[in-house]
C-alpha cells in the first residue's frame, strides 16, 4: 500500500548552511514554475535531473520530492530542503530518503540562473517536484503525489512545526514568515485599490 507524509523543513546539508542570504535581504516566495518574471535559466544552462539512487535499486520503489531552494542574486541555489515527499513503499522505514534527498539537491546545485531583463536579482525561495521511477512504467500521477499548491502555506507550517521542535532553522524561517505577511499586505492593498470607488487615479502603499 502507498503511504505518504509531508516533511516540511527537512535540511539537505550538502549544499551549504541555511540562511545564506544576509538578513537584510526580502526574500520572494514563488510557487512552483512561479519565476519567470524575475528568473530565468543562465544562457547555456539546462535543467539536471537526479539520477535514481544506486543504493535503493534493489527495492526499486516509485517516489517522488517536493524540494525547497533559494535562487541567490548571483543565480546558484542554496537552502535545498525537503517540503514534501511520498512512495509507493509499504512503510517509511523501506526507502532510503537520505539517497533520494541528496541525488535531488546534487541535480539542483547545478541549476544556474540569471535575472530577467531589468529585474533585481532578489533572493527567491520556491519549490522544484522530482520523481524517481522505479518501476517498469511510470506511475500516473506520480509527480502530483508530492506538488506544494501553495508555497506560503508551506512556510508557515514549517514554521510552526519548526518552533514546536525547536528547529535550529526558526531563525530562517521568520524571515520568510515575514516576507509572506509583507506580500500578502501588499496584495490586500493592491484589491483594495482595484476595487475602490474612489475618483482618485493612482493608489500608493
Amino acid at each position: 500500500m502507498a503511504w505518504s507524509r509531508c516533511l516540511l523543513l527537512i535540511p539537505l546539508l550538502l549544499t551549504g548552511a541555511i540562511a545564506s542570504a544576509s538578513d537584510d535581504d526580502d526574500i520572494r516566495l514563488a510557487n512552483e514554475g512561479g519565476i519567470a518574471t524575475w528568473w530565468r535559466l543562465a544562457d547555456g544552462v539546462s535543467i539536471a535531473a537526479p539520477g535514481y539512487p544506486e543504493s535503493s535499486l534493489r527495492e526499486r520503489v516509485d517516489a517522488c520530492l517536493s524540494v525547497g531552494y533559494t535562487i541567490r542574486p548571483d543565480g546558484s541555489t542554496s537552502d535545498h530542503v525537503i517540503v514534501k515527499r511520498w512512495s509507493n513503499a509499504p512503510t517509511p522505514d523501506a526507502v532510503a530518503w537520505d539517497q533520494f534527498g541528496q541525488a535531488a539537491s546534487s541535480a539542483l546545485s547545478q541549476w544556474r540562473f540569471a535575472p530577467v531583463g531589468d529585474a533585481a536579482p532578489k533572493p527567491t525561495f520556491t519549490v522544484a517536484t522530482f520523481t524517481f521511477v522505479g518501476s517498469e512504467a511510470v506511475p500516473p500521477g506520480l509527480s502530483q503525489q508530492c506538488k506544494v499548491a501553495d508555497v506560503r502555506d508551506a512556510v508557515l507550517a514549517a514554521r510552526q512545526d519548526a518552533y514546536e521542535r525547536g528547529d535550529i532553522n526558526q531563525k530562517w524561517l521568520d524571515r520568510l514568515y515575514r516576507e509572506t505577511m509583507r506580500q500578502e499586505i501588499y496584495n490586500n492593498a493592491a484589491n483594495l485599490c482595484s476595487r475602490s470607488q474612489s475618483t482618485a487615479t493612482t493608489c500608493v502603499f
